[in-house]
């Protein structure tokens, strides 16, 4: 497995470059293209990058298949398709209501076809056995998880870099912790998916050269549910997650309910004279993570997403040492 892994990830990583460049020139050279409204002169950037990851996730399904690494390739689908609806979404906009119901379906892939063990293994307590609720905490978290990541995509590299912190902590800790073992082909999944996100990454981060578009920010949030699931670290997922789950819901409470989530009209933020990021306080502004970054001080973009990540790595380093200690007292 360490050989195939090894090469698959190798392999990976170069088709995820290649085909970001490819795309990011056709972007351009077809006019494909977005503001960066962060920025001074808010230049055109091609905006949707994550079609690139689409197809390497695609392609990983295949190939991972024809290996046998059954229930990897599966996964593999599961975050292609979110993808798919992804773009679906950057073409015509999905309806609002019909949103929250389509974003469920990534999850019908590991369900029907039982890419999955009903129990989630939590520090203290053990693995519960939850063989009937745990198609509907799937449904869920591919909900919440595809929302949590879109809501964070913000600013250049928020997205791809909270997905990559999260990722490796996941992974971290299936290497370091004996139980619960990762269904077959967990590490293959995960660490593939590590390299192509890692050869992503330089387009998207600060200064963007490319943006992910809902196709990438489906994409990662979908990744990160089938990662936990592949390697048994639901819990650990959750609480890793939880930044931006509260991010999703102060977007959501302030503005008054999911479907209002798409409506949104006002940016919680906006860029002052001196290149500087400001919080919009106005009342029908939502309230987000970003914007209470920049409570105390206005702040440049590239400061603002480097605290953003400091601010996950913080986060994944201390529920990853409160994770280690809660398993250490475990049955």
């Amino acid at each position: 497995m360490e050989s195939d892994a090894a090469l698959l990830a190798v392999s990976v990583g170069l088709l995820a470059f290649i085909l970001t460049f490819i795309l990011m020139k056709f972007q351009r050279v077809k006019g494909l293209l977005a503001e960066d409204v962060h920025k001074e002169g808010r230049p055109l950037v091609p905006r949707i990058g994550g079609i690139s990851l689409l197809f390497v996730f695609l392609i990983s399904s295949a190939v991972t298949y024809l290996l046998g690494y059954t229930l990897a390739s599966i996964h593999f689908l599961t975050v292609a398709v979110a993808g798919i609806i992804g773009l679906i979404d950057d073409a015509v906009d999905i309806n609002a209501k019909l949103k929250i119901i389509v974003f469920m379906v990534p999850a019908l892939i590991p369900i029907i076809l039982g890419a999955y063990v009903p129990r989630p293994y939590i520090p203290l307590v053990g693995s519960l056995r939850i063989t009937i609720i745990y198609p509907l905490i799937l449904l869920a978290g591919y909900t919440v998880s595809a929302n949590a990541l879109n809501m964070a995509d913000t600013h250049n590299g928020t997205a791809p870099s909270a997905t990559l912190i999260i990722l490796i902590s996941l992974v971290a800790s299936a290497l370091a912790f004996k139980n619960p073992q990762p269904i077959e082909g967990g590490l293959i999944f995960s660490i593939i998916s590590l390299a192509a996100l890692i050869a992503y990454l330089p387009f998207n981060i600060y200064p963007a050269k490319i943006f992910n578009g809902n196709v990438g920010s489906f994409l990662m949030g979908a990744l990160l549910m089938s990662a936990s699931v592949m390697l048994r670290r639901e819990y650990l997922f959750l609480l890793l997650l939880t930044p931006l789950i509260l991010n999703s819901f102060a977007i959501i409470t302030s503005i008054g309910g999911v479907v209002n989530r798409f409506r949104i009209t006002k940016r919680p933020v906006y860029l002052g004279n001196d290149l500087r990021i400001y919080p919009d306080l106005s009342r029908d502004s939502p309230v987000t993570l970003v914007q209470l970054l920049t409570l105390s001080a206005p702040l440049t973009e590239k400061e603002l997403v480097t605290r953003y990540i400091l601010l996950l790595i913080v986060n994944s380093g201390t529920v990853f040492l409160l994770y280690f200690l809660m398993s250490s007292f475990s049955p």
